[in-house]
């Protein structure tokens, strides 16, 4: 079994035993080491598989559970009869500030 992701002294820790903190010079040598790959060009978005929508309309029936991806990081669930989008982003910025960020 797994230590606990809460570390005692408060926050998380990677319970993976082979896990370790990064240094910055492990940042910049992967960063130099990336800007050095050749990397495949990104597909045209007509190459990209499409699936069919199984979203049901209104609701998915009580014994069922469903989940579309909207996009990015966006789904919508559909369980026990009810439907519950997911999104950690529904405003104007994307920061703690409403004044500030991007």
């Amino acid at each position: 079994m797994l230590p606990s992701h809460h570390d005692p002294r408060g926050g998380f820790r990677n319970p993976w035993p082979t896990a370790y903190e990064p240094t910055r010079r492990d940042l910049l040598r992967w960063s130099r080491e990336r800007r050095a790959q050749e990397l495949a060009p990104n597909p045209r978005p007509e190459e990209l598989p499409r699936g069919e929508s199984r979203i049901i309309s209104p609701r998915a029936p009580a014994g069922e559970m469903l989940a579309t991806w909207v996009g990015h990081s966006t789904f919508l669930l559909q369980v026990g009869g009810a439907n519950v989008l997911t999104d950690p982003h529904w405003s104007e910025r994307a920061s703690p500030l409403s004044w500030a960020g991007p």
